[in-house]
């Protein structure tokens, strides 16, 4: 090895650094000063991801953050280690010779130096040497050069730093109170609960007995310092359930076979014979260094003929525009600057399609609206000046293209065919499945890839899983021979790794652009006195154009984004996201290191807490577990994890291990063609989630054919559904009918009744008469 010094080391990794931006951190708390060395040696020399179609503009420049303290840390584990030798050479020869005399003590130091290739400025005073063996404390920890006592816990806190990082990847991350409880519980009732006694006991530590055998606040800050290189604290994200869900590493895995397979049958790539390293711009390389990526297992032969596609929406409102790449505006002191915005409200949605080569392929604008209008289609530019008289017969043609008054959208140059943009209208300015349908006619009208279908070739597009994927109508369309596509989706719930339109080459920079544009729009029409201030429907046209030429025509940042997906070169790249890779489960890592053609790592480290596995995903978090399993772990077996905190963190992990290998069990019953088909045969409804459980990715003539027959029970069953509806109704009406009848029967009886009543109330009443007209006359008689 080189003669080298700490200086010249903290140099090396610095200029690395510097160059690479992300070096290889090496965290290790008990390490000797040739492991330091040769490791910082060996990072010197190390390369990460490569530079190819790369220019120094895309390259950040400075150092990264938390450099300098890494580098610090560093030179003080190699002086530790190099202290802790001299130390024990001294106190062996104190042990052999009775004393340690000053010419001996200065031959000891000037040997590890050379040894250790240590600068001529290193040193330890002899009084710190003999204090260290009086105190029988001859090997310090790096963190306890400046003093201080060692915790009592010392021993425990690899195991509660393991505890920590895997419920951290299992998105149920601890706060610093949860700690403390975990740390609390797991000493509860333990020998480490004693020792933690004594030791505040012995420096007249006051506290109630209650907590005593208790940490707090001033040991998590302690802790967290001592473990600064492996675990941090921040601010959380919020993560969907869905998302967790669905964004597992065997969906990802599953996803990319799926999508190797439609390309192998599609004629538009070739099976290699052994895996290769590629770099980004899909050239054969000799190293891992040199690549990006995962080995590629197939090569993409005709990437003009492979498209991805998303959604992008946007307003022209600027109630929701955010800052534009941290724009500060000057003003009064402790006042905001407060700017014109516009507040029309407006949606619209732009698709761009980008070929695999990094070609745009074609615009599409869907604008919020229920009939269609020209001049919003056209769109209307009023910086641009009029050409010709109102009154000519070719008006509008003379002022409509790029540059006139009437722009028009993006127009795409694609294989040799002018590619103009596609709008439409409808009420919600989303897309829907007869606008799908739509666009890939206007595609094939521009004969795009007629060619390439006479060959055998069939396109490969690729989208998310929105609902009008599944318009049966589209379907149908792309599964006929003549217009023939390979449309697939990728995972739900995780188009932030997979979908190209969601980079920020695309989406953000989309979005960007179209903050500018409008504000450029606002500003312009201020300047020219136009009454009507606000952003107008004819202006959408304007805005996308202007946006666009910022984000889907930059062909070598839409290569750049699509290489990071792993989708040319087919490097299956997310396969080697830290948040993708910690849900593996045991069988998918063994799988892993055991197979060539998806080499990752070599010797690679799990880590296991109660049978779920962690699996590193990088250099850096790899020696951060090495780290920590060289500790003590002795005394793990002593902890308490029957209750508290302790108990709870040791029950996710095992609920996670469960989960688990349900999800193995499920896979492997989806190996079996048979039961894929049975599980696409009974899903109610063709989703995206529900196409991907069944085990393929691509909307095939199968997927057509389940959802004419879903559609076609879906049409008996409403049919069914309106014969039991005319007949209740019927039976209603019946009923209706029946008691109209039995009412006008009673009316009637009520009727007769009365009418009997009447008659008899008469003849009563005649009878009244009579009696009283006799008694009268019987009564004038007497008189």
């Amino acid at each position: 090895m080189p003669s080298l010094t700490v200086k010249s080391l903290q140099n090396a990794v610095q200029y690395e650094r510097r160059k690479h931006r992300d070096a290889t951190t090496l965290s290790t708390t008990q390490i000797s000063a040739d492991e330091s060395c040769q490791e910082l040696s060996s990072t010197s020399t190390k390369s990460q991801k490569p530079e190819t179609g790369i220019t120094s503009k895309d390259i950040k420049r400075g150092r990264p953050k938390g450099t300098s303290s890494e580098d610090k840390r560093q030179v003080s584990i190699v002086e530790s280690a190099a202290k802790n030798e001299v130390t024990l050479r001294a106190a062996e020869s104190r042990r052999k010779e009775g004393a340690l005399t000053k010419q001996a003590f200065q031959k000891i130091l000037t040997d590890v130096k050379q040894e250790k290739n240590l600068p001529e400025d290193f040193d330890i005073k002899i009084n710190t040497v003999k204090r260290r063996i009086l105190r029988k404390r001859q090997i310090v920890e790096p963190y306890h050069q400046k003093g201080g006592t060692d915790t009592p816990l010392a021993s425990i806190e690899p195991s509660i730093v393991k505890m920590v990082i895997c419920v951290s990847k299992l998105r149920d991350p601890l706060t610093s109170a949860q700690i403390i409880d975990l740390v609390n519980s797991c000493i509860e009732g333990t020998e480490h609960q004693t020792e933690l006694m004594k030791h505040k006991k012995l420096r007249n530590i006051e506290q109630p007995d209650d907590k005593l055998g208790k940490v707090g606040y001033k040991y998590v800050q302690g802790f967290m310092k001592r473990w600064k290189h492996i675990i941090s604290s921040k601010k959380g994200q919020r993560f969907e359930l869905d998302r967790s869900q669905w964004t597992k590493y065997s969906n990802f895995k599953k996803m990319y076979d799926c999508i190797e397979d439609a390309m192998l049958q599609s004629g538009l790539a070739e099976k290699l014979p052994q895996p290769i390293w590629m770099d980004m711009d899909g050239l054969e390389v000799a190293s891992k260094e040199e690549s990006y990526g995962q080995k590629c297992t197939i090569k993409i032969t005709h990437p003009e003929m492979c498209i991805v596609g998303d959604e992008v929406g946007g307003n022209t409102s600027q109630k929701g525009d955010g800052h534009v790449g941290g724009k500060r505006f000057v003003g009064p002191k402790n006042c905001v600057s407060q700017l014109k915005s516009s507040k029309k409200d407006k949606k619209f949605t732009v698709v761009g399609f980008t070929a695999l080569t990094g070609e745009p392929v074609m615009c599409v604008i869907i604008i919020e609206g229920k009939t269609r209008q020209i001049e919003v289609e056209l769109g209307i530019d009023y910086s641009a000046p009029w050409t010709g008289s109102a009154e000519d017969d070719d008006f509008i043609e003379q002022n409509t293209g790029h540059g006139k008054r009437f722009p028009g959208g993006p127009t795409c140059q694609f294989r040799g065919k002018e590619v103009p943009c596609f709008v439409r209208f409808n009420e919600s300015g989303g897309m829907s499945g007869e606008i799908l349908l739509e666009i890939f006619k206007t595609m094939d009208h521009y004969k795009i890839f007629t060619d390439a279908r006479a060959e055998g070739k069939t396109p490969f597009v690729l989208v998310d899983g929105h609902e009008s994927r599944f318009y049966l109508p589209f379907v149908e369309y792309i599964n006929q021979v003549e217009t023939k596509w390979c449309v697939s989706i990728g995972v739900p719930y995780g188009t932030s790794f997979w979908q190209v339109g969601d980079s920020k080459e695309q989406n953000g920079c989309f979005k960007i652009g179209t903050y500018r544009a409008k504000d450029t729009i606002l500003r312009e029409r201020e300047q020219n006195m136009i009454q009507d201030m606000g952003i107008q429907p004819s202006d959408i046209v304007p805005i996308v154009n202007m946006a666009w030429q910022q984000s889907f025509m930059r062909v070598k940042q839409n290569k750049k984004a699509i290489a990071e997906r792993g989708w040319f070169p087919y490097n299956r790249n997310l396969l080697n996201n830290e948040e993708i890779r910690a849900t593996m489960t045991m069988s998918e890592a063994d799988e892993e290191k055991n197979c060539t053609q998806t080499m990752l790592t070599t010797s690679p480290t799990r880590q296991t807490t109660g049978a779920t596995i962690i699996t590193p995903t990088s250099s850096s978090e790899l020696q951060q577990q090495e780290d920590i399993s060289r500790s003590n772990m002795n005394n793990t077996g002593t902890l308490n994890f029957g209750s508290g905190m302790a108990f709870h963190v040791l029950k996710r992990i095992v609920k996670e291990v469960d989960l688990a290998t349900v999800r193995e069990k499920i896979e492997n019953e989806k190996k079996d063609g048979v039961r894929k088909k049975q599980l696409l045969q009974d899903v109610k409804r063709v989703t995206a989630g529900k196409l991907v459980q069944c085990g393929t990715f691509v909307i095939g003539q199968s997927v057509a054919d389940e959802i004419k027959k879903q559609q076609f029970i879906k049409q008996k069953e409403e049919e069914e559904k309106k014969k039991r509806q005319q007949k209740r109704l019927e039976q209603k009406q019946m009923k209706h009918e029946m008691e109209l009848e039995k009412k006008r029967k009673r009316e009637e009886e009520h009727a007769e009744r009365m009418r009997k009543r009447r008659e008899e109330d008469e003849i009563r009443t005649n009878k009244q008469k009579a009696r009283d007209t006799e008694r009268q006359n019987k009564a004038f008689a007497i008189i």
